[in-house]
């Protein structure tokens, strides 16, 4: 009930701050700027599609926030913001009257302390770790030490992600993370800590956490793209309405070749 109530807080303040900004650029032409809000999996992307449609339009402003996956599809059916970003599928509810643009499979990461040594998991024990029937690294093949899982807060679409692919509940018991950034610094800390983060977390640069295998398979762009890898989820644009204006052309850059190359 505690982590609810955080989350509601948190939720309340990013939809204060995506009003302030708002009204904050509104002395700009509003058909020449695009608010995209949402997923901090997608805000990665989100930027570099932005960056490479404002260079070769310069007189569009497109201001990307994250948050997560409820803020995005709040805020896209409350006609706040332009595009929304979420890193789950939307519920047949929320689908009313919204225009869903697939941008691209996401993969979600297992991470772990970088001197804990399992290397690979499978989708089955991935489960049993995160709902709490496994609760020791010796079970899969570690240490024997007790396992420090660490969730997402509840309106994370990743979390919500993992639960679907894994068909589980994740324990109560887990410490909450309020960002990818702070999961990642949690489990570099905590020498028996498992977390996940978005694929898009995690580049060549990452060597504060170790990204495990899951059914043998490495997360690579390659394998999350071409659906090997065993937990993906989709990453989706999201317009209140049919496109229209600035919107519907940033939309149709994002599906040419030039913004596909910039996704993975």
């Amino acid at each position: 009930m505690e982590n609810e109530y955080k989350y509601l807080i948190i939720t309340l303040t990013i939809l204060a701050i995506v009003a302030i900004s708002i009204l904050f650029f509104s002395g700009a032409d509003d058909s020449q700027t695009i608010q995209i809000v949402g997923s901090t999996s997608m805000e990665p992307i989100a930027e570099r599609l932005s960056q490479a449609y404002m260079k070769k339009h310069p007189e569009v402003k497109i201001i990307v926030q994250g948050g997560d996956s409820e803020v995005g599809v709040k805020s896209v059916r409350r006609g706040t913001v332009d595009i929304g970003m979420s890193s789950r599928n939307l519920t047949s509810q929320e689908s009313e009257g919204i225009y869903q643009m697939f941008i691209a499979n996401g993969g979600i990461a297992i991470i772990v302390n970088n001197n804990n040594s399992v290397n690979d998991l499978t989708k089955e024990q991935v489960n049993d770790i995160f709902s709490g029937h496994i609760t020791n690294w010796k079970e899969v093949g570690g240490n024997d030490e007790p396992i420090t899982v660490i969730n997402r807060e509840v309106g994370s679409g990743t979390r919500l992600s993992l639960e679907q692919l894994t068909n589980t509940k994740i324990t109560e018991k887990a410490m909450i993370s309020l960002s990818s950034k702070d999961m990642m610094h949690d489990v570099a800390v905590l020498p028996n800590a498992v977390g996940f983060v978005a694929s898009s977390a995690i580049n060549a640069d990452i060597n504060e956490v170790k990204v495990l295998k899951i059914n043998n398979v490495s997360l690579t762009n390659e394998t999350v793209k071409s659906g090997e890898y065993p937990l993906n989820r989709p990453l989706l644009f999201l317009v209140k309405g049919t496109p229209t204006g600035v919107i519907k052309e940033f939309l149709e850059f994002v599906q040419s070749p030039e913004g596909q190359v910039l996704i993975y």
